[in-house]
């Protein structure tokens, strides 16, 4: 399975390369500049030995693997609150942290472009943020009016943060805590929808499409190249709306 997982990676561009110790969250960001080849890896052997030697990066370790868990493919937080559009919920005291999910920023695929609210009170007809590329760009709304507290501005001089860590520095927006945002889904509920809205999203592409997006019963990487423009469209209508 390991020397499979490896070779799949290695198929992938040069820049899409994420180091083992990005993919374990040890690293915010680093691309892997020796093919997977960790034994000739300076950098892998500082980090081995600095673990090895510093019992809190194993608590801090053990504590992630805990939080985070892979459904289907898509990782979630099991920890944090989710909304039917993808949107996930941080509760921090009288502050809110949100952002979107794994699931949500694979299928919308290349970010580029970020829009944040001009204004700090937004309605639940108002969009809390537009982002994507060219004529593929994703609005998205909250189910209440929002009073924003901050906004994230490193996602705005790099979008792809989204994508990399969009349950860590891809947040995009903290919110005065509201009074109810409606159905929201936390641990297993949150893993058995989504399970479910995998399944939804393996049937369009069969149906619709024409292809599968399963690799061993997980989903595959850059599914959103598969799609047209108007299948792209439909598809984020259908589970971001």
């Amino acid at each position: 399975m390991v020397v499979k997982a490896i070779e799949k990676l290695r198929q992938l561009p040069a820049s899409e390369r994420k180091c083992r110790y990005m993919l374990t969250g040890d690293f915010s960001y680093k691309i892997c500049s020796n093919n997977y080849e960790c034994w000739h890896c300076a950098v892998d052997q500082y980090v081995q030995d600095t673990i090895e030697a510093d019992p809190y990066l194993q608590k801090r370790r053990q504590r992630l693997a805990k939080k985070e868990k892979k459904v289907k493919g898509f990782t979630i937080r099991e920890d944090f609150y989710y909304l039917p559009n993808h949107i996930w919920i941080k509760v921090e005291g009288e502050v809110v942290k949100i952002g979107i999910d794994d699931f949500a920023a694979h299928l919308i695929g290349k970010m580029e472009n970020v829009e944040l609210p001009d204004k700090n009170v937004i309605s639940k007809d108002d969009a809390c943020w537009r982002f994507g590329s060219h004529n593929r760009m994703v609005r998205m709304t909250l189910p209440t009016d929002t009073e924003i507290i901050e906004k994230n501005d490193l996602v705005l001089s790099d979008p792809t943060i989204i994508q990399k860590e969009p349950y860590g520095r891809g947040w995009l927006l903290k919110i005065k805590s509201p009074a109810g945002v409606g159905n929201m889904l936390k641990g297993s509920q949150a893993i058995d929808w989504l399970e479910k809205e995998f399944e939804k999203l393996h049937q369009e592409f069969e149906e619709h499409v024409g292809i599968t997006i399963t690799d061993g019963g997980e989903i595959v990487d850059n599914i959103h190249e598969r799609l047209t423009n108007e299948e792209w469209n439909r598809l984020v209508t259908r589970f971001l709306s």
